[in-house]
């Protein structure tokens, strides 16, 4: 980690485009603006419910590809880290939104938070 963190160059972290030219950050960026009008449109229609997680399913075909890509590019400094970073931080999000679906499916259909 230090090493990655040593080879970061600062210079980028001041750009707000550093990561744009990359198919990943496009890649990402599309399932989250997807899963987000979808996350929008169930929660209007039946609140705050297990069913929510149903909108990451694009990360079914995300998440395999971004790990091919990391393993494959090798990706270095700060763009490494963030790629990293959305795989663990999507990853643990899916396995959430897993289990909260099934337990929608088993009958726990009660919004969680009252509107």
């Amino acid at each position: 980690m230090a090493g990655l963190l040593r080879d970061i160059d600062h210079r980028q972290l001041h750009r707000t485009d550093f990561f744009l030219p990359r198919i990943e950050a496009w890649a990402v960026i599309g399932a989250y603006v997807v899963a987000g009008v979808i996350m929008a449109l169930l929660h209007r229609r039946l609140g705050w419910v297990r069913l929510l997680g149903t909108c990451h399913f694009l990360w079914i075909a995300l998440l395999p590809w971004l790990t091919y890509r990391y393993a494959v590019t090798s990706p270095e400094g700060f763009f490494g880290m963030w790629i990293l970073t959305v795989l663990i931080v999507d990853i643990i999000a899916f396995a959430i939104d897993i289990v909260d679906i099934f337990r929608y499916v088993r009958g726990e259909k009660a919004p969680i938070a009252p509107r």
